[in-house]
């Protein structure tokens, strides 16, 4: 029982223990792991220039290779785009031609044909909206990479904007350095130079110092010398005579031996005078013996300083050339610094050219797609600034399809009443004649009972008529109706006209500064971006050809001589041909956003027929009333 606490304690410990080697995170002693540093960041002027140009145009081409699979993209995005627009232009023609057909059909009363042809209609118009809302992924798309291609420019004039700037914070700090060396290593030589003058100078002193105190020990000991000599002469002359007597009585005393004792007193009183002679002379050594120690001690010291004067010039000529050599050492440095500064500046030429390679570039391929989101735009507006003149156009024509359809249900109707009104006149000649001849016969209730028959046969007459003279009056408000309806539409297509000749100038204008600002970015373009500029200036110029093909503009995009009257011939022609059909209404065609005049001409003289048809119908219809009514005459 005591030891149950315990073990549960130690349980406890070691389950916490288990869980801190699980979760380490929750131990107090065990700390995460710290993240790894950055390594620390190089001096600007330490920074290799030139790898880190090279690394640049290393990412830069990474980037332009980006840049041309995008060209690759938007180039296959144009000419899936050219194919829309030829396929589109082809639905738009057969589009026509069945509507054309279509109206020649329900005019001939071919009504399965008519079917079949609607149904073609619906078929193509699907396929116009198909290809329509591909046209609107292409565009995105289109768009897409160009603002992808617009990025990528944009950080590659980013990197080369970056390498110059750190080029020249390099630039600057090496120069910096090199003039803070360039100072620290002047102020060292200067300093050595003024210790160097200063100790020449020094030298200088002490050597002439040491010349004039030499000069004046030589003096000196010439004036000692000259005194002992002065001092000495008398005694040494003697002694110099007393030696030769010396000697000659020594020849003597050689010669003459016999004369030995008489001469040696002589010898010796001589030796006696010598020796009085050399006391005297090392007295007056012995008194100036002091001076010449004192002499000989300054002459000691005197060569002592001249050896420490030669070791000092000796050590000044080192120090020079010491000197010397740091001279040429520093300017070895210096020109290992210049070295170092022109890398940098070779870097920064290399960078501000690939930097102004590139933006120029940049600023050609900005210009290039400023130019088609114009265009771009400029088809937006177009199909904006349109769309309401086609709807009118096209409820207009819905509206003139039924206004045509309700004439010929109305005049096939009221053609219908005119046999049914024949079909009662002749009953109402037969009951008439039947009525006589009841009451020639005296039949008089067989003659009431007609009479009521003649009675009911002329209301049905009367309402028949009546209907008849609505139908008509409504086949001939239809008939206003679709007239005005013509006209209406003639002045939307002329309306069109105008519209689609202003916007067509403007775009002709887009087109211009489009093939302007690809013709300025072609030269330095290279492979896919090369062939994108080349399909686009082929497609800007084919589109351009076809305005001023449409329009006979020059290529300035004004109206050439003798083209300006001829248009507007045509378009009064059309107008007048528009306003005086009352048929079918016609058809309209855009490709691209455009409205084709020649297309609008085409449908509408092909639904023409149908207009005439219905006047055709309209008259054989009042001939047949008209005979209706003679044979209803002629029969009463």
């Amino acid at each position: 029982a005591a030891r149950a606490p315990r073990a549960a304690a130690l349980g406890d410990a070691a389950r916490a223990g288990s869980r801190s080697r699980s979760h380490p995170n929750i131990h107090p002693n065990i700390h995460p792991p710290r993240p790894p540093q950055p390594p620390p960041r190089k001096a600007p002027e330490e920074v290799d220039v030139a790898a880190s140009v090279a690394q640049t145009r290393l990412r830069v081409r990474e980037l332009s290779e980006q840049h041309a699979q995008l060209c690759a993209v938007q180039l296959g995005l144009l000419r899936q785009r050219a194919s829309r627009e030829g396929e589109l232009a082809s639905l738009k023609q057969s589009r026509a031609a069945a509507q054309a057909a279509q109206a020649e059909a329900s005019a001939a009363e071919e009504y399965e044909r008519a079917a079949s042809l609607a149904a073609e209609l619906e078929a193509l118009e699907g396929r116009e909206a198909e290809l329509a809302e591909g046209e609107a992924e292409g565009e995105a798309s289109y768009a897409r990479a160009a603002e992808r291609q617009a990025a990528l420019l944009g950080e590659q004039r980013s990197l080369w904007a970056d390498q110059v700037g750190e080029a020249r914070r390099c630039l600057a700090a090496r120069e910096e350095v090199a003039a803070r060396e360039a100072t620290a290593r002047e102020s060292l030589l200067e300093a050595q130079e003024e210790r160097l003058g200063a100790e020449r100078e020094r030298l200088d002193d002490e050597r002439r110092q040491l010349d004039a105190k030499g000069d004046s020990l030589l003096a000196k000991q010439a004036e000692a010398e000259h005194a002992i000599a002065e001092e000495t002469r008398g005694p040494g002359e003697e002694m110099a005579r007393l030696n030769e007597e010396e000697e000659a009585l020594a020849e003597e005393v050689a010669a003459l031996l016999a004369r030995l004792e008489a001469k040696r007193a002589e010898q010796d009183e001589c030796a006696r005078k010598v020796a009085v002679c050399g006391a005297a002379i090392g007295e007056v050594r012995q008194r100036h013996a002091k001076q010449l120690q004192r002499l000989q001690t300054k002459q000691e010291t005197l060569a002592a300083a001249r050896d420490a004067h030669a070791q000092a010039a000796a050590g000044l000529q080192a120090a020079a050339a010491a000197h010397e050599e740091e001279l040429r050492a520093t300017e070895e440095q210096q020109e290992a610094r210049r070295g170092w500064v022109g890398s940098a500046e070779s870097a920064i030429a290399d960078a501000d050219a690939e930097a102004a390679r590139h933006g120029a570039r940049a600023d050609a391929i900005a210009r290039v797609a400023s130019a088609e989101e114009a265009l771009r735009s400029h088809r937006a507006q177009e199909r904006s600034q349109l769309h309401d003149l086609e709807e009118e156009a096209a409820s207009i024509r819905a509206a003139q399809r039924t206004h045509a359809d309700s004439v010929v249900q109305m005049e096939a109707e009221a053609e219908l009443l005119s046999r049914q009104l024949g079909t009662l006149q002749d009953q109402r000649v037969r009951l008439e004649r039947d009525k006589r001849l009841a009451a020639s016969s005296q039949k008089f209730a067989e003659a009431g009972k007609v009479a009521a028959e003649l009675k009911s046969l002329a209301a049905r007459f009367e309402a028949d008529k009546e209907a008849q003279e609505r139908l008509l009056g409504q086949a001939e408000a239809a008939r206003s109706a679709q007239a005005h309806d013509g006209r209406r539409e003639a002045e939307l297509h002329a309306e069109l006209r105008t519209e689609q000749r202003e916007l067509d100038a403007t775009r002709y204008r887009l087109l211009r500064e489009h093939e302007a600002a690809m013709q300025a970015a072609l030269p330095a373009a290279e492979g896919a971006q090369a062939s994108l500029l080349r399909e686009q200036l082929s497609s800007s110029q084919a589109a351009r050809g076809g305005l001023r093909a449409t329009w006979g503009w020059d290529e300035e995009g004004r109206a050439a001589a003798g083209a300006v009257g001829a248009s507007d011939d045509d378009e009064e022609e059309e107008n007048s041909d528009g306003a005086g059909k009352s048929g079918a209404g016609s058809g309209y065609a855009s490709a691209s956003a455009a409205v084709s005049p020649p297309a609008i001409s085409a449908v509408l003289s092909a639904l023409a027929p149908s207009a005439g048809t219905s006047q055709a119908v309209l008259a054989a219809l009042a001939d047949s009333d008209d005979s209706d009514e003679e044979e209803a005459g002629g029969a009463g």
